[in-house]
């Protein structure tokens, strides 16, 4: 009788122990540092190999986990409660939920949680073998619950909001203790997510303000115009500004011109510029910023005309 009771008892601290590793594993493999795990991986080391495989599939690593934390916790306890009533009787109950309840309280979690967050990156590495193998044995059980689980529960409709929210406010957090620089870059990268709300009208130069070249300008007026701008596009209208003919490149204007300079020949003016002009990309001014600027990438284009509803220029 007494010899199956330490039995029990050690395959209880056998349990807590597994229930400390499932617990120190989720707090190592989800602090670990990013970097440092792709660093040492581009280096060949296959432990941080075998975290990046882990990370990636967050899903069954935490499902696995949980499903082998609370096995090992039920069955502990299960075993703690025999054994007490054995002892004890019925009120055996009682003192194995208290026991159980501190020995794996500070045991089981709070002690080995602590130490995998202080020690993330050693301590992933370290048990990132023996963690793969436990995911592989435990993965049928975990999709099945997993595929139970998401036939339930429906998916958050808000998930995308939600992400732009705490990204927004890790941007906030970050330039409100930070230096100018900081600050700098908290502008820049919240502006980078209203790309999606804003349209190029919002952004757009009016044409008002807009350096334009008239093709039937002669040639020293509009190189003399190019050369005192500071931008390196131009539209260029024949007649009147709203009839966008093209877009001029300074550089291939003074190429054109060094061309006929040294061949001896004097073309018209209208038919260098109308010649040499790259022809005007029309955008709506109801753009999206995000769309246009996928659309720059995808067309290898720098610069756009914006035009109404009507087709006439802005």
């Amino acid at each position: 009788m007494l010899s199956s009771l330490w039995l029990l008892a050690l395959i209880i601290l056998l349990l807590i122990i597994a229930s400390a590793f499932f617990s120190s594993a989720e707090t190592a493999l989800t602090a670990a540092s990013d970097a440092r795990m792709r660093q040492l991986a581009s280096k060949g080391n296959e432990r941080a190999r075998t975290v990046e495989a882990l990370r990636a599939n967050r899903e069954g690593l935490i499902g696995s986990i949980l499903i082998g934390n609370n096995a090992v916790n039920v069955l502990g306890s299960a075993l703690a409660t025999s054994i007490a009533i054995s002892l004890f009787g019925e009120g055996g109950l009682v003192w194995a939920t208290i026991a159980m309840t501190v020995l794996l309280v500070v045991f089981a979690e709070v002690m080995p949680k602590t130490y995998a967050f202080t020690y993330a990156d050693q301590y992933s590495l370290r048990i990132a073998p023996t963690l793969l193998w436990v995911v592989r044995l435990l993965s049928p059980l975990s999709f099945g619950i997993r595929f139970l689980a998401s036939q339930m529960i429906r998916p958050n409709p808000n998930g995308d909001q939600d992400r732009e929210e705490e990204l927004r406010g890790l941007i906030e957090l970050q330039g409100d203790n930070g230096n100018a620089d900081d600050r700098e870059r908290k502008a820049m990268l919240s502006s980078i997510l209203d790309l999606n709300e804003l349209s190029v009208e919002q952004i757009m130069t009016h044409r008002g303000t807009v350096s334009m070249v008239n093709a039937d300008d002669n040639i020293e007026d509009i190189l003399r115009f190019v050369l005192g701008s500071p931008h390196t596009r131009h539209p260029v209208f024949s007649g009147k500004p709203d009839n966008i003919i093209g877009v001029l490149h300074v550089k291939d204007l003074l190429r054109a011109l060094g061309e006929v300079e040294s061949s001896g020949k004097k073309p018209l003016l209208p038919q260098l510029v109308q010649n040499i002009a790259s022809d005007a990309y029309f955008i709506p001014e109801t753009t999206l910023l995000f769309d246009q600027l996928q659309a720059f990438r995808t067309r290898r284009e720098h610069f756009a005309v914006v035009v109404d509803e009507y087709g006439d220029f802005r």
